[in-house]
């Protein structure tokens, strides 16, 4: 998945825009301790509800990127912020996240053909993540 926003933001301020974007590349880039700061701020920032449709559409890349575990886990840490996120209401974007999640729990991941990729750590933590949008 990439960075990129998705057409519509017209509607958004300079600020979020600029967020979204620091945010995304945090999380998809190389900085481990950027990336858990990126992650922590998803999780608790009370003024990103405007946003929620922006990153719900870069969870959803997670069949473009099937191959690559790393990728697959930072977009469901995205998604366990979003949930986890008290300020937000998923509404409408629940059915997106749960189907992204699905794919890395259920899917038969490109990355899974390597016996040295360890895929069952991602399935299980994408199990978990449907534990807690369910309960």
């Amino acid at each position: 998945p990439s960075s990129q926003v998705p057409s519509a933001v017209s509607t958004l301020t300079d600020d979020l825009l600029k967020y979204y974007q620091h945010v995304t590349r945090a999380v998809l880039g190389d900085d481990p301790q950027l990336m858990k700061v990126a992650l922590q701020d998803l999780q608790t920032n009370s003024k990103i509800a405007a946003l929620l449709p922006y990153f719900v559409y870069v969870v959803s890349g997670v069949k473009s990127v099937s191959h690559d575990l790393e990728q697959l886990s930072r977009l469901l840490h995205i998604a366990r912020s979003l949930i986890q996120n008290p300020f937000l209401c998923l509404g409408s974007y629940v059915r997106s996240l749960i189907g992204s999640v699905l794919y890395c729990a259920l899917e038969p991941l490109a990355a899974s053909i390597n016996p040295l990729n360890d895929h069952w750590t991602l399935r299980d933590y994408a199990a978990m993540l449907l534990s807690r949008i369910f309960w």
